[in-house]
């Protein structure tokens, strides 16, 4: 391997793996992850090929129709206001959290 194809390797490694890391960060921050995270790897995929069968991977997925609200395969929830572990989580759940500072809170309610 030549020096230049050696440094192109090494640039590509960079710059892709930063802009994959950066898609893959905006997954929990805002940003266009959908967008992002496919390009990292497209820039990665042009040298390496574990690249470019996970880019093939995500092409398939983007590819397949998702689950909608109406799709029959997602499993009901348990009971009207409640979360999928059966806690309640309805308009009254928070009155508790409402009525006391949490304990060692610096902030007052206002009063009412």
């Amino acid at each position: 391997m030549s020096t230049r194809s050696r440094v192109r390797r090494i640039a590509i490694a960079v710059g892709g793996g930063s802009v994959l890391a950066v898609g893959l960060a905006m997954t929990v921050l805002p940003g266009p992850a959908i967008l992002v995270v496919p390009a990292g790897l497209a820039i990665l995929a042009t040298e390496f090929p574990w690249a470019r069968r996970l880019l093939d991977r995500v092409r398939t997925a983007a590819r397949r129709p998702g689950r909608t609200a109406s799709d029959p395969a997602t499993p009901p929830s348990p009971s009207k206001n409640r979360g999928s572990r059966g806690v309640p989580c309805g308009p009254g759940s928070f009155a508790a959290s409402e009525s006391a500072p949490h304990p060692g809170s610096r902030h007052e309610l206002p009063p009412r």
